[in-house]
């Protein structure tokens, strides 16, 4: 059963550390689970608690705010995947041109014009369009995800079943109890992205951790608050292992670990081992045999059924993805005369998320994003890259409003291609494993301090002599 200690076991936690936690169980229809969500959400929606409880059983997961924030709203894991709404739904997210869309035949309300709030612009639409790993979307039953092919006309997606339920603010922090009484002395802490009970398997390994629901699902002003108690530690972003094929999840965990490193919080991302053109493991009970599963060779994608299968923190790689250093010196010259405020972060992340070719084809908004700069900077930015001669386009950089029955869309009046020269470009460290980094650390940290401690006593001594020669 969901929450037992097989089931614990399964994901890598410890029964103790689930407790503490303060999990409990409801059944099917079980009026608490709505008590436990009045202080979260207006009247209005506590409907929609009853709805999901109504379905099946399951667990309630307290989350827990760090010290000085606002509380945040539990986390329901049903027994089995339920449905919020079981209304379909109707989209459209292709060219702002001609009539403002309307149902097609067939669907209810056919003829009349979307809601506004059914037409999907700029970067709503860009990451609707990006989810899924593939193009399986079904026109005909509405069943897929775009998988970054855009269907240009009005189509439906049926409802969708969730394994996890979120309602209330979902963009918090999540710091277990136990984790918070680490992180004081705490010399590593880690940053889950994908949840509490991945967040609870690093904990359960005698880990300091924190976490958010999901990768997107982060606020960079409570991470920068957050920050400031890691200054002086070091953090491990933990994504799960489908980073190496899945985008949103790389460009996630580098924008997370580009901003806690400007907060002056050493910071570098590890994830379960997985290795060019590896197949994720969905063996029901795999075991770990040199990073990968001993019976079909493949990947453990989360960091709880990796460190189940008998992983170990040390064994999580490292992503080794980093900007050039010494070209982007160069640019804090152009920045401290005045000209370009933040042309050396503008690069940074030009450099970080560009395809393996330096090329990026991407609107206005998601440009702004990985540049640091507002949308209405992002031509000056680019200009002055270009007179730097560290990226070229190809393309106008002609921005238009559009306006487009009432919706005002500020976009490229045609997407133009920006390249990174190549020695700008990211360099892609080899893969190495967490431990192999933390004793390397280790070593430098113990010879500054014999250093520091040598210089120390080489000062004691002259201070001596001095108050020697003075006394006499």
């Amino acid at each position: 059963m969901i929450g037992d200690n097989d089931w614990l076991a399964a994901h890598g936690i410890e029964p103790e550390v689930w407790r503490e936690r303060g999990v409990w169980r409801y059944e099917q229809g079980d009026p608490r689970v709505k008590e436990a969500f009045r202080d979260f959400l207006p009247r209005t929606r506590l409907g929609t608690v009853t709805g999901v409880v109504n379905q099946c059983g399951g667990l309630v997961l307290p989350k827990h705010a760090p010290p000085g924030f606002p509380p945040i709203p539990p986390q329901l894991r049903p027994d089995v995947a339920v449905v919020l709404d079981w209304q379909e739904t109707w989209h459209y997210h292709g060219p702002l041109e001609g009539e403002w869309p309307a149902f097609p035949e067939g669907a209810p309300g056919a003829g009349k014009k979307l809601p506004r709030v059914l037409v999907l612009t700029g970067l709503a639409a860009e990451n609707h369009i990006g989810k899924g790993k593939l193009a399986d979307y079904d026109p005909e039953t509405g069943e897929g995800r775009h998988g970054g092919v855009n269907v240009e006309v009005v189509h439906r997606h049926p409802p969708e079943p969730a394994k996890y339920v979120l309602l209330g603010e979902g963009k918090r922090i999540d710091l277990h109890p136990r984790a918070l009484k680490l992180l004081p002395s705490a010399e590593r802490v880690f940053f889950v992205l994908e949840g509490a009970l991945k967040n609870d398997a690093v904990l359960s390994a005698g880990e300091c951790v924190f976490s958010v629901p999901s990768v997107t699902l982060w606020g960079p002003a409570e991470l920068r608050a957050l920050a400031v108690r890691l200054r002086g530690k070091i953090v491990f972003i933990v994504p799960d292992a489908d980073w190496f094929h899945n985008r949103q999840v790389d460009q996630q965990a580098l924008l997370v670990r580009t901003l806690l490193r400007r907060c002056g919080v050493e910071t570098h991302i590890a994830a379960p081992p997985v290795k060019d053109l590896q197949q994720e493991c969905l063996c029901s009970s795999a075991r770990i045999h040199n990073g990968s599963c001993e019976t079909c060779g493949g990947f453990l994608k989360g960091a709880d059924d990796y460190l189940a299968a008998g992983g170990t923190i040390d064994g999580l790689s490292i992503r080794g993805r980093e900007a050039p250093r010494i070209r982007m010196q160069r640019l804090n010259v152009w920045d401290h005369q005045g000209r370009t405020p933040g042309a050396r972060r503008a690069m940074e992340g030009l450099s970080l998320h560009a395809e393996a070719d330096g090329t990026h084809y991407r609107s206005l908004g998601r440009l702004a994003r990985i540049m640091s700069v507002d949308k209405r900077g992002v031509v000056g930015a680019l200009n002055d890259l270009r007179k730097l001669r560290a990226i070229t386009t190809r393309g106008s950089l002609e921005v238009a409003m559009t306006e487009w029955n009432g919706v005002k869309v500020n976009e490229w009046r045609e997407r133009p291609a920006v390249v990174v020269e190549p020695k700008y470009r990211a360099v892609e460290d080899p893969t190495h494993l967490l431990g192999d980094f933390w004793r390397r650390r280790v070593e430098e940290l113990n010879a500054t301090n014999v250093e520091v401690l040598g210089t120390l006593k080489k000062m004691e001594a002259q201070l001596d002599r001095i108050a020697r020669r003075n006394g006499n």
